[in-house]
């Protein structure tokens, strides 16, 4: 081996060291994003879960506001049909009064 060969594959081997450190700089890089969308990932899955769970807590107090709602409808209703039975009556009875008034001036 003359020293032409030895220059050439010295020279051969640098290139090779040179693009080896290339791609391990690379991989390394892509490594590191991959750790990075991993977090990521678990970080969406937590929030994802978490958003699942209010979700649910959301539905039942959505239930319990209905409930709580018609529930209030009816106390509400309650005091108007109480009213409305009262008025009835006393019209009732200013007709019957009316009535008793009319008849007693029509016969007497």
């Amino acid at each position: 081996m003359n020293e032409e060969q030895y220059a050439k594959i010295v020279a051969e081997l640098a290139a090779n060291e040179m693009e080896h450190k290339s791609f391990k700089r690379r991989l390394d890089e892509h490594s590191e994003a991959l750790q990075k969308q991993t977090e990521i990932l678990v970080i969406m899955e937590r929030q994802s879960n978490a958003i699942e769970q209010m979700t649910g807590a959301v539905g039942r107090v959505e239930t319990k506001v209905t409930r709580i709602d018609e529930r209030v409808g009816e106390l509400e209703k309650e005091p108007g049909e109480k009213w409305k039975k009262i008025v009835f009556e006393i019209i009732k009875y200013i007709v019957v009064a009316a009535l008793g008034y009319a008849a007693s001036k029509f016969m007497g």
